[in-house]
């Protein structure tokens, strides 16, 4: 649920935004990724932007329960805003991704991943029972909820397999970290030209060159200022978790190939601007 400086923020910027009077087309974004990877941090640059209307995952209208709503419902969401850009941040779907984009034509989406050290010790000091979150999945999906949706039997078999040796917390949440950015890949997301894959490091250390490509990606104007809540002081501020060696080479062969295919799409990038 909102808070109440929420809606007053959405109001007030939707009325100056009917005053201005848009009625060109309406530009759907979905912000992807991992919790504790960003997304919120993008989601704030992008509703500094005068020609956005955002939807995080405590708008009613747009999520239940953390979930995307039905696209009949956001796709009348879309239709209705008075933005040209309609930002919304399914951090619980990414697991779904591909169908949400599908589900949207001409829909621009972005995926932000960050290193696995920061974004564990960021979500072990934030939350507990990560172990937990695993045993749902496993013995209890209809409970799991989200967290089991699309999860493959050799995912459920790998996870079976180190969780059957009884995890740290730590290492049950680089296991989580895992197999929610494994979705990229599974999703097929790398292969599509309408999801753009951000580096949460490059990102809150050069917003003026990666969070202007994000914008660009989605046909938004991009100024500093959109910027001025970010910071790079998270970036490597505690020491690194203790995590089982093996699910640590998962998150490194992980963690490699996202580089990589950040790196690669940015050359891309460079020589269209040639």
């Amino acid at each position: 649920m909102l808070t109440r400086r929420e809606r007053l923020r959405k109001v007030f910027k939707g009325a100056k935004q009917r005053l201005r009077g848009y009625d060109g087309p309406k530009v759907p974004v979905f912000l992807f990724g991992e919790m504790r990877s960003g997304t919120n941090m993008l989601l704030d640059c992008f509703d500094a932007s005068p020609a956005t209307e955002i939807f995080n995952e405590t708008d009613d209208r747009a999520f239940d329960d953390y979930e995307l709503r039905p696209s009949v419902e956001i796709q009348r969401l879309i239709d209705s805003s008075p933005a040209s850009h309609i930002v919304f941040k399914p951090t619980a779907d990414g697991n779904v991704a591909d169908s949400i984009m599908d589900a949207h034509p001409g829909a621009r989406g972005i995926w932000i991943y960050r290193n696995y050290v920061d974004a564990v010790n960021s979500a072990t000091e934030r939350w507990v029972q990560h172990n937990e979150y695993i045993r749902l999945i496993l013995e209890e999906p209809e409970k799991a909820k989200w967290r089991s949706r699309n999860v493959s039997q050799a995912q459920q078999d790998m996870l079976r397999s180190h969780y059957s040796r009884k995890l740290s917390e730590q290492s049950a949440r680089a296991l989580i970290w895992y197999l929610r950015n494994s979705f990229y890949f599974g999703c097929g997301l790398d292969q599509r030209s309408d999801v753009q894959v951000v580096k949460y490091e490059q990102a809150v250390r050069a917003p003026d060159q990666y969070v202007k490509c994000a914008f660009e990606h989605c046909g938004l104007r991009f100024e500093p200022r959109y910027t001025r809540k970010m910071f790079e002081s998270s970036v490597g501020r505690m020491q690194k978790p203790v995590v089982d060696d093996e699910i640590e080479r998962l998150c490194f062969e992980l963690l490699q190939r996202f580089d990589s295919l950040a790196s690669e799409k940015a050359i891309q990038e460079a020589h269209a601007g040639d």
